[in-house]
């Protein structure tokens, strides 16, 4: 039997535990203050910031339960009347605006170019995309990659023999019920396939590539909306994270796969793999005249995009493979969301205002007369009220609704004296910019002439931004908006389009930006 033990035993365990407890408020005392004098600037300009009600310590995580970008634009929503709101999330801030003059401060700056750690989800997925990766290393990427997108003429030849595919595929849709995101989805990936990869669009593995990135598109956007599925411990204990490994595979198979092919091809045409973006001949001998794109177009065949990258170097650096291959599938991923979205609400305006679709069809006319030749690039140019059909839609259904930087230093506001502490992330709301009754005199309405050009230059640079602006701007802005133009005038020069029957309006069915709903139409022969 345990003897018990002494009254001085007692108390000196019971002074031992006053003593540790003492300590453990002074330990604790001493790091608050230490976080407290750290962050007190960071705090200090945060506070006068305005901002909708919240809850101590948790700030407006409750509101965040229903999926981040919903929830952030709800919030936001209540804060109409303010140029800048602000966000707590635990102790993460973030900043909206919404100002132009303040967007630019942002975007045109050459230090706030990191983005916050809600991209790395994508870069987990994709490795280093010129989309995911920050400092040294991107403008690394953007100086290989940006030339590539510079002169459009280089695609338009694919874009043309696109639309011959096109016209065999609308024939087999007309007079039937085409869900405008899907048909959209399934014509961009094609074109997609055909100008990056060169490759075959009617392939079993082709089809494979075009179900996972569809698929794996879904997983990342769930994840992003869902913030406690953003640490990769949780994540991983969901079936999520198994299916994303599995549609990886499928995706970097194919692309690996592809880049082998290329090199394969071109080999057999007499030319080895390429040092400095020119290529060595059957003796070793590097042939400066000759590089890829020289080369294909000699051949009559325009280089694909991962051909391009292939011959592309700078200061003497080429790109890996496997460079290459993140590059690419981050391309394809962000290209198809961009576009495909762009294309279906477009298509959705047309059925619901047949007076504008019209008007593109007569613009149509005068530039092809009843000639059934494909499309150039100087029709494109010529192509002024589609394209501001175009400029409409993407005003109205941007397709990135938040556009978003960690801030490297504090950020003081044009629009106001507010300074924006340095490491919040700030949010640059899209869509409320784009809906500004001080830019747009009636924004909800779909009015092209608000792009003619007595209008933009009255307004100020920076109030529409659809693709980003500044130094991070989209490197593919040219690309989608020539495609899109090839695409969709391929559609409206031969066919009429109509609403479905008991359709709702399309063009404004869904104040996201994000398609929430189907939305349906048909499409009928144009009589000439």
């Amino acid at each position: 039997m345990m003897d018990k033990p002494s009254v001085m035993e007692e108390l000196l365990a019971e002074c031992i535990i006053y003593w540790l407890f003492i300590l453990g408020i002074i330990v604790s005392s001493v790091v608050a203050l230490h976080y407290y004098l750290s962050k007190r600037r960071y705090y200090q300009l945060a506070r006068k910031i305005p901002a909708p009600p919240g809850l101590p310590i948790i700030g407006h995580a409750f509101n965040i339960l229903m999926g981040t970008e919903e929830a952030f634009r709800n919030v936001w929503n209540t804060m109409s009347d303010c140029d800048v709101c602000k966000l707590w999330l635990g102790t993460r801030l973030f900043v909206f605006i919404k100002n132009p003059a303040d967007i630019e401060l942002v975007l045109n700056s050459r230090i706030h170019l990191c983005k916050p750690s809600e991209s790395n989800l994508l870069k987990t997925c994709l490795g280093d995309g010129i989309n995911t990766v920050s400092g040294c290393q991107w403008k690394s990427y953007r100086q290989l990659i940006a030339p590539m997108f510079q002169w459009s003429q280089t695609f338009q030849p694919i874009l043309r023999n696109y639309s011959r595919i096109l016209d065999d595929r609308l024939l087999k849709n007309v007079g039937k019920d085409i869900d405008c995101y899907n048909y959209m989805s399934d014509a961009v990936m094609e074109l997609l396939l055909i100008s990056i990869f060169g490759e075959n669009t009617d392939t079993e593995e082709s089809k494979k590539y075009f179900e996972a990135i569809q698929k794996l598109k879904e997983i990342i956007r769930y994840r992003q909306n869902k913030f406690w599925l953003h640490p990769d411990l949780i994540f991983n204990l969901t079936k999520y994270s198994k299916l994303q490994k599995d549609l990886l595979r499928i995706i970097n198979r194919f692309t690996r796969q592809a880049i082998k092919n290329r090199k394969r091809a071109l080999m057999e045409q007499g030319y080895g793999w390429p040092k400095n973006g020119y290529f060595e001949d059957q003796n070793g001998n590097i042939e400066h005249n000759n590089n890829i794109t020289t080369c294909l177009k000699e051949g009559d065949r325009s280089p694909s995009l991962l051909e391009l990258m292939m011959e592309v170097s700078h200061n003497g650096t080429t790109l890996m493979d496997s460079e290459i291959q993140n590059q690419v599938d981050a391309l394809v991923l962000e290209g198809l969301d961009t576009t495909a979205l762009t294309g279906s609400f477009f298509l959705g305006v047309m059925a619901d205002r047949p007076d504008i679709q019209e008007r593109c069809a007569i613009e149509l006319s005068q530039i092809f007369g009843d000639s059934d030749r494909q499309v150039t690039f100087e029709d494109t140019l010529q192509m002024k009220y589609l394209e501001r059909c175009l400029m409409e839609t993407l005003r109205i259904h941007p397709p990135v609704p938040f556009i978003t930087r960690e801030l490297q230093q504090e950020l003081r506001l044009a629009s106001t004296c507010l300074t924006i502490p340095a490491n919040s992330t700030l949010m640059v709301d899209v869509k409320k910019l784009h809906m500004n009754e001080e830019l747009y005199s009636s924004p909800d309405v779909f009015d092209p002439d608000n792009f003619l050009l007595e209008k933009c230059v009255s307004r100020h640079y920076y109030s529409f931004i659809p693709f980003s602006a500044g130094p991070r701007s989209c490197v593919g802005t040219k690309y989608s908006m020539l495609s899109l133009k090839v695409l969709l005038s391929s559609i409206l020069r031969k066919y009429k389009i109509f609403p479905s029957s008991g359709q709702e309006s399309a063009s404004m069915m869904t104040k996201d930006t994000r398609r929430t709903e189907r939305f349906v139409i048909k499409m009928e022969h144009r009589k000439r």
